[in-house]
């Protein structure tokens, strides 16, 4: 790396209370979302509901819900019985999972997408490099 301060990059930390302060709360945040993440993998992978509460070190709650908070919470009160949900509810929830395979949908086609233009600049990069080689005539 040039210039900035240098990362100590991927390393594999021991589980245990992290003391230092600064260190805690970046860990916090961090690993909050990749819970986020996983958690959202999960609903969509195997299509279920999935809802994940988390208070941070300072006491701040941080929610994430899949497809909504009021469908999950309503089929852990239901003994997640789904008979017992009205059509209102059935509607709302039918949309939130439509709008997240829409999005995943969207999503897919611009990692594609960059995938192509990575593939297209690695190709002009060496047709450049085949270019300086060989001399211009």
């Amino acid at each position: 790396m040039s210039g900035g301060r240098q990362s100590r990059g991927r390393q594999k930390i021991p589980i245990r209370r992290i003391s230092n302060q600064d260190d805690l709360y970046a860990t916090f945040s961090k690993r909050r979302l990749g819970l986020y993440k996983k958690a959202s993998e999960l609903s969509t992978l195997c299509g279920v509901d999935v809802g994940v509460v988390i208070f941070s070190p300072t006491d701040v709650p941080y929610s994430f819900f899949s497809p909504t908070m009021e469908s999950v919470l309503r089929r852990n009160n239901n003994n997640n019985s789904a008979a017992a949900v009205d059509e209102y509810a059935r509607l709302v929830e039918a949309r939130a999972r439509a709008r997240i395979e829409e999005c995943n949908a969207r999503l897919d086609g611009m990692t594609e997408e960059r995938e192509a233009l990575k593939r297209r600049d690695k190709a002009a990069d060496e047709e450049m490099e085949r270019c300086r080689d060989g001399g211009w005539w």
